[in-house]
Order: structure tokens, then C-alpha cells, then sequence
């Protein structure tokens, strides 16, 4: 019995990698009622060793590149991409460049320069394809994972919330891609279509409002977070690369922040910080170390809290080089397209590819701020020579925050400096957001302001090593608190995950880079024009879907 369990769920499973949503062929004959039935019949170590191979590597999914467009296209194939494509349409983010090859082919010129970001037929029907692969393969082991099935097994219900979680993630990307933020007026208005079971025959769904959307995430995040803490569990694992409670936590946290759900946010970052702490980087661990090796400047990425898990006490979740899912395959991490030391053929100052932080933001960092060494000054500029004899220009105003010339892999062997700098681990959550977003929250409740300062003031005493707080800082005269939070989180978070782009929606701050001294391409972007209209790909075919203005 237990052979052909085994065998029909990883036939089921692995029949198909998408929803009908994605216009993919039906499985074979084989029935969720087939399976199920098997799986009834299964003692509790059968259905784990089942269920323990089927979500071994589900957190995977939002690392994974998929390159099922037909292209290697990295930067939409995979969420890491994405989130640096968004990036580039903020006012934070500078796409520079020192020549023309670099402009011709480098990776997010579009983006930049905003051509047709939002259209219908524009390139960010990846976004959509993200998230309803994730919540396709969520749904395939919901099939199987119902509540009879995972009864009062602890094992069963962790495998249950991992799925959970995925789903979550993958509706909550699309809510905040295709629809105008919840709390600016976005909440009366629809949502995407909700596919809450895995079937390809199933048929096409109009858009849900975007309460019935939020009610779903929520609705699995509560019981992800049940079935985590089951039975007086902690929930938190000591692995930076798996999901556990802390990563649901601060995806609940997220969530409850488009929704304004303010009480929520406190309550789940406060969560986190409890079992964190104040395990902020050190001034070493977070600002890039620049060692001399081979006669030359060399930035080794073991060294940097952001391209080593090992080295970043603040990772609620992430992932390490080893973790890239297709085999030996590479997939492009986030200092993939900002390391201005990177040799790739579509990045990096090699190919005269730098990606600066803008002048007005830099100017709001003070000098006793530790975070302003990750970025070459007005003036600090200089040519750099690769290890292929190449000599290009690093532009004043790049960041260091993911400078590698030796990948993780390679440690200090700085003979593998032409092939491997991008190869580093990736955080998507860390504790300083988490501080961040309880500021936030704590700073939109009648009465928070207080507590919204206190939380602001240990980051920010942190980062200049006790020189200030949100008080003093120099930047934030005649700010309210608020907006304090609001530079602060700019600050601390540039070039990670696309948040800018994502915040400057639900804050109703439109790009504008016409006062910038480094921004080349100046034309505003409204906030309405950060809502993407629905991909003409999917509307072909779902006749149900109606489209945003």
C-alpha cells in the first residue's frame, strides 16, 4: 500500500507545473479521489515519509528560475529578478551606465525607463505567471493534505502550513502587482481570481474582491501559524532556510500593512522581535569589507551579511547558493544585477553596468550613518581592472551593499573571480524590516507615535553606533514620525525585494526623479500607474476577467 501511494502522488504531482490559469495541458486519468483514498488508508509514518518528500522543497518555488517562457530570462523568471525589475522603477534605484553596450543589453533598461510597465501586453505577465505557479503548486498538495487526512499529526500540520504559506505569498505578489493598494481606496475594488484547489478541468473564475482575496491569505496564514505552534510548539527553527512560524509571521505582518490592519502588524512583528531580539548586523557584517588580494581591490562575499546567511543574524528567511533548484543550473541572486563588480554578460561594471543609489536619498543618509559607506560618494569614482585585464569605470554614487568580486563558493580564492561573484546566498526577510514595519504600524495608531519613536530609535542607534536617534537624526527635521519610518525604511532597504516600488503604493508616493543629479531618465510615474493592468495572455483566456483602467 504504501508503494502505490508513493507512486500515484509523485505521478499526480509531477504531471503538471501549472494551473489552467497558465493554459497547460490536464494530467492523466490518475483521481485526487484515488490518492486520497490511499492516503486514508496509510498509517501516520507512511503519510509522513509521503507528505516529507512532497514539501521538501515547496519554499523553493520563490527561488526557483523558470525559464518556461523558452528564455533565460532572469530578471522575470524568478522572484529574486522581479523584485530588482521593480527596483528600477522607483526614485531610490539608478540604472547607470558608462557605454553604449551597456545600455543595449543590459538587464532592466526597460523597466528604468518605463517602457510599458503596466500594459496589457507588457513584460510583466511574469508577475502574474509568479504567482499563480506558486499558488498551483500550493494547491497540489492542499488536494491531498486535507484536514482528515492531516488529523492531529504535528508532522502532517507542518507539512500542511508550509503549503499554506506558499499560497499566501503567491496571492499576496499579485494583490500587490494588480491592484491599487487596500488602503487607498483600493479595498471596494477587485482582487484576482481565487483558485483554492488544484484542477486544470476546474472552471475559469471572475475576479475576486480584493476582501474576499485578503480573507483567503489571512485565512491560510492564521492556520499555518495554528499548525506551526501546534501543541505548545515555539514554531521557530534555528534553519535560516526554511519556512517556519517566523517567516509567517512576517508575511501576516506584510499583509496586515496593505490592509492597515495596524493592531495585526504589532502584534506579529512583536512576535518576531521577541525570539530575535536586537540581533542587528554589526558595522562588519553589513557594510561591504574591501580587502586588498592579488595587488587589487577584492569585496569576498563570505564577509557580507548580505551574501551570507552565514554572516546575517538578522535573516528570519532565506536562502543559501546551495539551495538554487535545476540541478547544477544556476539562478541569479539579488547580486546578480547590483554588484558592481559582477562579469556577467547582462551586468555588472564589466559590461560598464552600475546601479547607483540616487543623489537625493544619499544626501538624507548622515555621515556618521554606517549604511552611507555601502555607496561611492559624488566623488568616488575610480576604473577598476578585472581579473580578465579588463578596465572599466565603478561611478560615483554605486552601491557596495552587494559588492563581490569571489562568490561564496570560491571563499578568498580569488582565481575564480571571472566566473562565480554572483553566486551568494539571498535574505528576503530580516529583522530590520521587521522593526520597520512595527514602526510603521505603531506610527498609524492614534496614540503610537511613542512607541513608533522607541522602535525607530534602537535601529537607528544601531546603525550610527549610538550617534543618534529619530529625533536627531539630521534628515528627519520637520518630518513626522511616519515619515521618519518612511526614510528610514528607504534607507535600510534599498535595493531589496523591489520594496520601494511596493511601498511607494501603499504610501501614495508617486517616482519623481526630476530634482536627482544621477537619475538620466526623469519622467514621474504616478501612483495609479503602479497598478499593472491584467496580461491580454491570461484575459484571452478568461473571458471572465475584467480589466484595470
Amino acid at each position: 500500500m504504501k508503494k502505490y501511494a508513493i507512486i500515484f502522488v509523485a505521478v499526480v504531482c509531477a504531471a503538471v507545473s501549472c494551473s489552467k490559469e497558465l493554459d497547460v495541458a490536464p494530467p492523466n486519468s490518475i483521481t485526487t479521489d484515488q490518492v486520497l483514498g490511499l492516503l486514508n488508508n496509510s498509517d501516520e509514518t507512511t503519510r509522513k515519509s509521503i507528505f516529507q518528500g512532497m514539501t521538501a522543497s515547496l519554499h523553493l518555488l520563490i527561488n526557483r528560475n523558470d525559464p518556461g517562457s523558452g528564455a533565460l530570462e532572469y530578471r522575470y523568471n524568478n522572484f529574486t529578478g522581479s523584485g530588482v525589475m521593480r527596483g528600477f522603477e522607483g526614485n531610490d534605484m539608478v540604472f547607470a551606465n558608462t557605454s553604449a553596450v551597456a545600455y543595449s543589453t543590459a538587464f532592466g533598461r526597460e523597466e528604468y525607463q518605463y517602457v510599458n510597465i503596466r500594459g496589457a501586453s507588457g513584460a510583466h505577465f511574469f508577475y502574474w505567471k509568479q504567482g499563480y505557479q506558486f499558488v498551483a503548486q500550493a494547491n497540489k498538495i492542499l488536494n491531498f493534505l486535507t484536514d482528515d487526512v492531516v488529523g492531529e499529526s504535528a508532522d502532517l500540520k507542518k507539512f500542511q502550513a508550509y503549503a499554506l504559506f506558499i499560497r499566501a505569498f503567491g496571492y499576496n505578489h499579485l494583490l500587490e502587482n494588480y491592484q491599487d493598494a487596500y488602503t487607498l481606496a483600493g479595498g471596494s475594488k477587485l482582487g484576482v481570481p481565487l483558485y483554492t484547489k488544484f484542477d486544470p478541468t476546474q472552471p475559469y473564475q471572475a475576479r475576486a474582491t480584493l476582501e474576499q482575496c485578503y480573507k483567503l491569505i489571512n485565512d491560510d496564514l492564521n492556520l499555518a501559524i495554528d499548525n506551526l505552534t501546534f501543541n505548545g510548539a515555539s514554531g521557530f527553527t534555528d534553519a535560516k532556510n526554511d519556512i517556519d512560524v517566523g517567516a509567517a509571521y512576517f508575511l501576516r505582518a506584510r499583509v496586515s500593512l496593505c490592509m492597515g490592519n495596524w493592531g495585526q502588524a504589532i502584534s506579529d512583528c512583536q512576535k518576531i522581535i521577541d525570539k530575535y531580539g536586537t540581533a542587528f548586523m554589526t558595522e562588519t557584517q553589513y557594510v561591504a569589507q574591501k580587502q586588498i588580494a592579488d595587488g587589487k581591490d577584492q569585496y569576498f562575499a563570505i564577509n557580507s551579511g548580505f551574501l551570507n546567511l552565514a554572516q546575517n543574524p538578522e535573516t528570519v528567511f532565506g536562502f543559501t547558493w546551495d539551495d538554487r533548484t535545476g540541478g547544477t543550473s544556476p539562478y541569479p541572486t539579488v547580486s546578480y544585477w547590483l554588484n558592481v563588480y559582477g562579469t556577467g554578460t547582462s551586468q555588472g561594471s564589466l559590461r560598464g553596468f552600475n546601479v547607483q543609489i540616487d543623489q537625493q536619498l544619499y544626501d538624507k543618509i548622515a555621515d556618521a550613518d554606517y549604511r552611507k559607506k555601502n555607496f561611492l560618494g559624488p566623488t568616488g569614482g575610480y576604473n577598476y581592472t578585472y581579473a580578465d585585464g579588463t578596465v572599466q569605470a565603478i561611478l560615483p554614487y554605486a552601491n557596495l551593499k552587494f559588492a563581490s568580486t569571489v562568490g561564496k563558493p570560491g571563499g578568498t580564492n580569488t582565481a575564480d573571480a571571472k566566473n562565480n561573484s554572483y553566486q551568494n546566498d539571498w535574505t528576503l526577510m530580516r529583522l530590520s524590516e521587521v522593526y520597520l514595519m512595527l514602526a510603521e504600524a505603531q506610527a498609524n495608531t492614534t496614540g503610537g507615535e511613542s512607541a513608533a519613536k522607541t522602535t525607530l530609535d534602537k535601529l537607528i542607534s544601531a546603525r550610527t553606533n549610538g550617534t543618534y536617534d529619530s529625533d536627531t537624526y539630521p534628515s528627519h527635521a520637520s518630518l513626522t514620525m511616519l515619515q521618519k519610518v518612511q526614510l528610514q525604511t528607504r534607507i535600510e532597504m534599498w535595493g531589496e525585494n523591489g520594496l520601494e516600488f511596493y511601498n511607494n503604493r501603499r504610501w501614495n508616493i508617486a517616482v519623481n526623479r526630476s530634482a536627482s543629479a544621477n537619475h538620466w531618465t526623469k519622467s514621474p510615474i504616478s501612483v495609479p500607474e503602479m497598478t499593472m493592468q491584467i496580461p491580454s495572455q491570461s484575459i484571452s483566456l478568461n473571458g471572465l476577467l475584467e480589466q484595470n483602467p
